[in-house]
């Protein structure tokens, strides 16, 4: 038959063509494997695969001379809803947007990981969010183009890898601290790209499934239990809140919930208004190339604000530690100075029938001895040693004055027990 005419009766291709054989031979094709190669399957920088159409066209049931089944196939990606399928440059190829974007996204998000989660902190602990800068792009391209099929998981992955609270156990308290503070702020800023990316022009139809799905999934990760003390991560999680509000990515319930949560300081920002820094991976900053001078400044500043932050909480640790140590002493001496307050308002009589009225009773004095002796012994003092001076017996002290002051105590306390039982 001429070339250019219609495909014979039986190189009419199916409905589902790229739900039956794309996703079989990339799943056993790897990138960069043998099979790929022998295959034929193309494969772009971007991540973006594509099966050569005949080939294709041949594993859904397809017969006919290869320009024949590649035609019916281009027939039916073409006539199929924006979003799903890709053809390659030279239209000789068919991908799906779906599995490109998966292992766009998967690369990317193992990329951003080990830049957020390096352990190597301890010994160099400058971080640039730079380094990570187009890896965060890629990562919210791919989750928008995988979105579609996989939004369950691409939320899962977010979840899993970028969580604030997952951290070491046995590291540091600067490296757990420095952990936290990246992986919050790397999960807004995909956040950010990925609802810039999922509400653009080039977005799939079901996008916008993705896109609304990231609030109740992810913004308890990025929001909650802040650190107040770190004023460079609460200013910057508010720009994003006002620039999400700006471009009405997000219902304002969820962003007013949201900036309930931390205090967002007040003042001027030389980070926001020049793009550096963690502000470089905004949506309206992350294709910017970088100018010169700013690499360096923001490692020397975010060197800074981690080693601050670290500090602060290794301070306030410590500080915890202390104050039960601390709480406990004070309370023995509030106790210790309650009584020698109680005791300074007692007279002469009053101490010497408190110290005499339980104690003397339960001992009283031995016989063949002076009652001052009973009394020492009633009090349980300890007698000098043998080499002390011995002081001069004061005239309140003899035996008489004190027997006196004993009876006197005594009917003192029958009258009160005669009144009080009465």
């Amino acid at each position: 038959r001429p070339s250019g005419s219609a495909p014979a009766e039986g190189a009419k291709a199916p409905a589902g063509l790229a739900e039956v054989g794309a996703p079989e031979f990339f799943e056993g094709a790897p990138k960069g494997s043998d099979a790929a190669v022998g295959l034929g399957i193309m494969e772009e920088e971007d991540g973006a695969r594509f099966l050569p159409l005949p080939l294709l066209g041949r594993a859904c049931g397809l017969s006919g001379e290869d320009f024949e089944v590649a035609q019916a196939v281009w027939h039916e990606v073409n006539d199929s809803p924006s979003g799903i399928f890709t053809l390659s440059k030279d239209a000789r190829g068919c991908g799906l947007m779906e599995w490109a974007g998966w292992e766009e996204f998967q690369c990317s998000m193992r990329a951003i990981v080990a830049g957020t989660r390096d352990p190597a902190f301890e010994r160099d602990p400058a971080f640039e969010p730079r380094s990570i800068q187009g890896h965060i792009a890629r990562a919210a391209r791919g989750a928008v183009r995988a979105g579609p099929t996989r939004k369950e998981d691409v939320l899962k992955t977010l979840k899993q890898s970028l969580s604030p609270n997952d951290l070491p156990e046995d590291a540091a308290v600067a490296l757990r601290s420095a952990i936290s503070r990246r992986t919050r702020l790397a999960l807004a800023c995909l956040v950010d790209a990925i609802a810039s990316q999922g509400l653009g022009p080039d977005a799939g139809p079901d996008s916008m499934g993705l896109v609304g799905q990231l609030p109740r999934t992810l913004f308890g990760f990025i929001f909650d239990r802040i650190d107040g003390r770190d004023r460079g991560a609460c200013a910057f999680l508010g720009e994003i809140l006002d620039s999400w509000d700006k471009r009405r990515c997000f219902s304002r319930k969820w962003l007013g919930d949201a900036r309930s949560k931390f205090q967002v300081p007040k003042g001027a920002n030389s980070e926001r208004d020049e793009g550096r820094g963690w502000y470089a991976l905004t949506a309206e900053n992350l294709h910017k190339p970088p100018r010169d001078g700013d690499m360096a400044k923001d490692s020397a500043r975010g060197r800074a604000e981690e080693s601050s932050l670290a500090a602060q909480v290794s301070a306030a640790t410590k500080a915890s530690a202390s104050g039960k140590d601390s709480g406990r002493d004070a309370d023995r001496d509030r106790d210790r100075d309650r009584r020698s307050d109680s005791d300074a308002h007692l007279t002469a009589e009053q101490r010497l029938a408190q110290l005499m009225g339980g104690k003397a009773s339960a001992s009283p004095p031995a016989q063949g001895r002076s009652g001052r002796g009973g009394a020492e012994e009633g009090e349980g003092r300890r007698s000098p040693p043998p080499n002390a001076k011995k002081r001069p017996i004061q005239d309140d002290e003899d035996d008489e004055t004190v027997q006196k002051h004993l009876e006197e105590s005594r009917r003192r306390r029958a009258e009160l027990m005669r009144k009080y039982k009465g």
